[in-house]
């Protein structure tokens, strides 16, 4: 096979950044994200109450969990007939007997941890997802001469807090294509794609930390929480250029 160029875009675990950037590791940050969905319908009133329509969150010591709808079959968004979905932080030191088993002894650990509404619903979801957090960031995202080019989690994974790995994705492909239509620089290309994976990235570090091994004031949580994602631009202030320009003012506000 004869290419022009080799794009990177093969997850957290990159084959191709990994030949590239030996020194890169990925490092497990101490805990896991836990996910699933309870049908709206199978819930007790207790839970409908509790987190039907609105954005609950719990902090407790090594651990945080949030609560949200989701639309249910075929899109319904029908109450009764939506999904409570929930993403849920726990601490798990690596090596120990409770990460081992995590997939067999969720319930128990829920039920230990949790509030009996949470609990319930972590209980109720009968197809668990399990990630365990990692941190990795490659230190370039173009190799050989840009003949490799990384982008999205094979550049940087970001901690599921920041809610940013499709935009990361889409934001590496756009201004990519950008590059090679002659549209930006090389140089403004560089800048924007690391200079976004640098800034969320750390920030999705300093949220995880704080929140899951540090003891913060739970107004410092939620402000934690409130600026984690990135703010909207409005459409007006960007004067007709692409979408994806909205993140390139943030970097430039930032660098």
């Amino acid at each position: 096979m004869l290419a022009d160029v080799l794009i990177g875009a093969d997850r957290s675990s990159s084959t191709v950044r990994n030949l590239l950037c030996l020194e890169v590791k990925r490092v497990y940050a101490g805990y896991c994200a836990l996910r699933g969905t309870v049908p709206e319908q199978e819930a007790s009133e207790d839970v409908r109450e509790a987190f039907c329509e609105g954005f609950t969150f719990f902090h407790g010591p090594g651990v945080q969990i949030l609560t949200y709808l989701i639309p249910g079959k075929n899109g319904t968004v029908e109450p009764g007939e939506r999904l409570i979905n929930f993403v849920y932080y726990t601490n798990f030191p690596e090596g120990s007997p409770e990460l081992d088993e995590i997939m067999t002894k969720t319930k128990v650990i829920a039920r230990e941890r949790l509030p009996p509404q949470f609990a319930e619903v972590v209980c109720g979801n009968k197809k668990p997802f399990v990630q365990c957090v990692m941190d990795n960031i490659s230190p370039d995202h173009e190799f050989m001469g840009g003949k490799v080019v990384l982008i999205g989690d094979s550049l940087a994974g970001f901690r599921p807090h920041t809610v940013a790995s499709t935009s990361q994705a889409a934001f590496d492909a756009m201004i990519y294509a950008d590059y090679i239509s002659g549209k930006v620089t090389r140089e403004e290309w560089k800048k924007q794609t690391m200079g976004y994976a640098r800034y969320i990235q750390k920030r999705g570090v300093e949220t995880g930390e704080r929140s899951q091994h540090q003891s913060s004031p739970l107004e410092e949580l939620i402000h934690d929480c409130d600026v984690v994602s990135i703010p909207r631009i409005k459409k007006s202030t960007l004067n007709g250029r692409p979408p994806y320009d909205e993140y390139r003012l943030i970097i430039d506000k930032v660098s």
